[in-house]
């Protein structure tokens, strides 16, 4: 069996971006790229993180050992929040046929949102951020950017994810260029790009 994820935010590399989770465990094929994110608080970038490629017998038949569908394809544990980014408006996902237990992700600050989506229950000690436009009208400076100004939960997608960055970065969003945004800059009305 598949699901399909199709992407709504564009970046002006040319590459189209989504948020990811899912309560079972998936694989993306090889013309997709799957990473972790993590922020450095201490310069207030952004840090990605591509996962490592391998190939999983999956469920569906049609995309079996020896077709190439899968083989280099990312595997992400359920439960587990990703940033996946492709050419294509959409990207397919397989289910493995067998759960794998020695798949570990690189730092990684996305959670997966909870599994019927809604407001996720937030710790004490972070601010809380979703894939969206620095400038929504003009879709300039995607990354991701305070979901509710003072930085608390905020309702999420299910099958998307959030970013949890230590209260201590005291940014409101982190751009994929590189470059933070202070206090002022970002409407954390837009709606979100996940």
């Amino acid at each position: 069996t598949s699901g399909d994820l199709t992407f709504k935010a564009q970046d002006s590399d040319g590459m189209y971006y989504a948020t990811f989770s899912s309560d079972k465990d998936v694989v993306f094929t090889k013309d997709v790229i799957v990473s972790a994110v993590a922020v450095s608080v201490a310069d207030n970038k952004l840090s990605i993180t591509n996962l490592t490629t391998d190939y999983y017998e999956v469920t569906d038949a049609t995309v079996g050992e020896g077709t190439g569908i899968v083989e280099k394809g990312f595997y992400v544990p359920k439960n587990n929040g990703v940033l996946i980014s492709c050419t294509d408006a959409s990207a397919k996902y397989y289910f493995p046929k067998a759960e794998q237990t020695n798949v570990t992700l690189p730092a990684n600050q996305l959670k997966a949102a909870p599994a019927e989506g809604g407001e996720f229950n937030p710790e004490t000690g972070f601010q809380y951020y979703k894939l969206a436009y620095d400038n929504y009208e003009t879709k300039e400076r995607l990354g991701f950017y305070l979901g509710e100004e003072n930085g608390g939960a905020f309702y999420v997608k299910a099958g998307t994810a959030y970013l949890a960055v230590p209260s201590t970065s005291n940014v409101k969003g982190f751009s994929f260029d590189g470059t933070s945004t202070g206090v002022s800059a970002v409407d954390a009305e837009e709606p979100s790009m996940t």
